[in-house]
């Protein structure tokens, strides 16, 4: 039973440094800051993380597992194509806005790079099935060579969040909003009732 309080307070200090590092970044953010989001000591961090960092690298993976999640369930509904990838656009753009301190995070060392780049793998594998599903069943216009739509998806998702994290604070939201429209721009225009509407097929 002990086992499982522990547990719990493990994950109450990672959802609590997660929100802290999203609020203030890795260098503004200190373990008392995430001891006091938790509402334990900052001693208590230690029993489960020996450094920030690794509380950091922690908080990362619970944030972008959360993601990968959700964008499964919101890919694997019944709604049409184009309201699932619209669903998943607008959320992934909202979520950027609110963890852009961890995203910068993430860029700013070539020691963190690894949480990106593992991560970015992940989603572009999700990405890549929903994709290929919509070019399946003849309701998305892409490539046929798999390499070059998995190179091209990976440019895309690199570039965005590149591009997001050194967006200056003042500027986020419309930072965010100008990629975002391009994001669904570039989506209606791969969609295959669009483009036979407009006369391109």
């Amino acid at each position: 039973m002990a086992r499982q309080l522990d547990d719990e307070k493990k994950q109450r200090i990672l959802e609590s440094a997660f929100e802290a590092f999203g609020e203030a970044g890795l260098a503004n953010t200190t373990i008392k800051d995430i001891a006091s989001h938790a509402g334990v000591a900052a001693g208590t961090v230690y029993t489960y993380f020996t450094t920030k960092e690794e509380v950091f690298r922690a908080a990362v993976d619970l944030g972008w597992n959360r993601f990968h999640d959700d964008m499964a369930e919101m890919l694997e509904t019944d709604e049409p194509f184009e309201v699932r990838i619209n669903n998943l656009i607008d959320y992934g753009f909202d979520l950027l806005i609110r963890v852009h301190p961890i995203l910068r995070g993430m860029f700013s060392d070539a020691n963190r790079m690894d949480l990106l780049t593992h991560h970015v793998d992940v989603l572009c594998t999700g990405m890549e099935r929903f994709f290929e599903q919509g070019r399946r069943s003849g309701v998305l216009v892409g490539s046929p060579n798999p390499r070059v739509r998995r190179f091209f998806l990976n440019s895309v998702v690199s570039g965005i969040l590149l591009n997001i994290s050194v967006a200056p604070p003042e500027r986020l939201r419309d930072e965010v909003e100008s990629i975002k429209t391009a994001v669904q721009e570039m989506m209606r225009e791969s969609l295959v009732a669009r483009a036979v509407v407009e006369g391109r097929l």
